[in-house]
């Protein structure tokens, strides 16, 4: 389940280990961005557009005070703030190993090929917990940031 890029061509291997470096890079910065800065306590607070229109909260609502904390060992807290990061992190992390796996030797992982079904059935799980955190139930506030 291996592909191995270093038959493929040194200009194509170049460009695919440049696009490798390019998204590892962006991951350190921003986890290091949330190991340094806690976004809560951050001066400058973007603020969701969605949420300033309509007042209810997107899936992406607490996603980054979410990853704060889970960076910081606190989990709870972490899942608490955007539960849709226990689907997204270790996606990060497994893509994370499989880039630098490729760097350093010029093999990686095939991605697995997700066929429509799972496409949809994410879709649906990332809808579904966007209706359910704006409910106005005591029941589903667990979902709310």
């Amino acid at each position: 389940m291996f592909v191995d890029y270093n038959g493929s061509g040194k200009n194509f291997l170049l460009k695919r280990k440049f696009k490798a470096a390019a998204f590892l890079f962006a991951v350190a910065a921003y986890s290091l961005a949330l190991l340094l800065i806690n976004p809560a306590d951050f001066p400058v607070q973007i603020p969701c557009f969605f949420y300033e229109v309509t007042g209810l909260y997107c899936p992406g609502c607490g996603g980054n005070r979410g990853a704060y904390y889970i960076l910081h060992g606190d989990i709870f807290t972490g899942l608490k703030n955007n539960l849709l990061l226990l689907i997204f992190i270790p996606g990060f992390v497994l893509a994370s190993i499989n880039e630098m796996m490729l760097i350093f030797s010029g093999k990686q992982f095939a991605y697995p090929k997700f066929s429509s079904r799972v496409l949809y059935f994410l879709l649906v799980v990332i809808l579904l917990y966007w209706v359910l955190r704006n409910l106005p139930f005591g029941l589903f506030s667990v979902f709310r940031p």
